[in-house]
């Protein structure tokens, strides 16, 4: 079960944000791709509901709120935070 991952270009700059902020770039380049990764497989497993269709996921050190489309098999990552 392949979902095709997309991000909206606001969580898209709010990442930029957050690597060029950080102290271990390494890392959130590393949990950007193990989110992409993840949320391709299943993202319905992952992360916590929130309101409408909405799911957030903690990946240190992100914090990642996306939107599933099951009929379409799309993710939307919508917002991406720190959690440092």
């Amino acid at each position: 079960m392949n979902y095709s991952v997309a991000w909206k270009p606001d969580a898209d700059d709010e990442l930029a944000q957050i690597w060029v902020d950080s102290d271990d770039r390494m890392a959130v380049t590393s949990a950007a791709t193990d989110v992409e990764r993840m949320l391709g497989r299943d993202p319905l497993t992952l992360g916590e509901p929130r309101s409408g269709n909405f799911r957030v996921l903690f990946l240190p050190p992100l914090v990642v709120v996306y939107k599933v489309s099951s009929s379409r098999r799309k993710v939307w990552i919508v917002s991406v935070k720190s959690l440092g």
